[in-house]
């Protein structure tokens, strides 16, 4: 540990330091702002850049029409499926991407309800085998009608085939609720590619011809296909 007195030497060093580095700092700023010169904040750049895409993108909308942003494609997917590709013009497609999510949704409604039904009979059973409840109770009065013959008064009570049951229809559940999941992703990436490709021209002299292809000693019989972009 260094004695008061030695600090009183290494003072001035510091001072010194701290001088040196602030007037650096200050000769760079100063430097910064040479005549002819303008600096621009950061937000100011940002801002700059972000207008420059902007007039980029809206010059490639003025030279073609069927022009689409694909950020916008890509926002207004994962706001509303379907809207994306009213946007690009191909409406076509907005029923399918419905067709595909109501049918997922509507798994997963109905094996959910199956479900609770299939988990409400299981705790009910569980309960009377444990003596707790009896099949004269409130609580097996609640249970679904077309559980009760199967599961309770025919063979006894079926506890594991109610939780064999209750198994199989979660399960159905969650692959309903991935497959929905996967069905909106892949309609904003649908939106998204086609906006891309808005901008693509690939000309109207586009052929494909089936030809041979050029034979020598080296080479066999066969079919080749020649595609020609114009």
């Amino acid at each position: 540990m260094l004695q008061p007195y030695k600090l009183l030497f290494l003072f001035p060093f510091t001072s010194l330091v701290s001088l040196n580095t602030n007037a650096q700092s200050a000769d760079s700023l100063i430097s910064a702002h040479k005549p002819g010169h303008t600096v621009f904040p950061a937000t100011r750049i940002h801002a700059s850049k972000r207008r420059n895409k902007d007039i980029y993108i809206d010059s490639i909308a003025l030279k073609d029409p069927g022009f689409r942003d694909p950020n916008k494609a890509m926002w207004r997917s994962i706001i509303l499926p379907g809207w994306g590709q009213v946007y690009n013009r191909k409406a076509w497609k907005a029923p399918i991407v419905y067709a595909e999510l109501g049918t997922t949704a509507g798994l997963f409604v109905y094996n959910y309800k199956w479900f609770k039904r299939f988990q409400y009979a299981y705790n009910v059973a569980f309960n009377i085998q444990n003596g707790t409840d009896s099949l004269t109770g409130p609580n097996f009065a609640k249970v679904y009608e077309r559980l009760k013959r199967p599961f309770f008064l025919t063979g006894g009570i079926n506890g594991n085939g109610l939780q064999s049951r209750r198994g199989a229809f979660r399960q159905d559940m969650d692959y309903a609720l991935v497959f929905f999941l996967i069905g909106w992703a892949l309609n904003v990436v649908d939106a998204t590619v086609d906006a891309h490709l808005s901008g693509f021209n690939v000309g109207s002299k586009l052929s494909l011809q089936v030809q041979p292809p050029p034979l020598n000693q080296d080479t066999k019989m066969g079919i080749g296909l020649a595609m020609q972009l114009q």
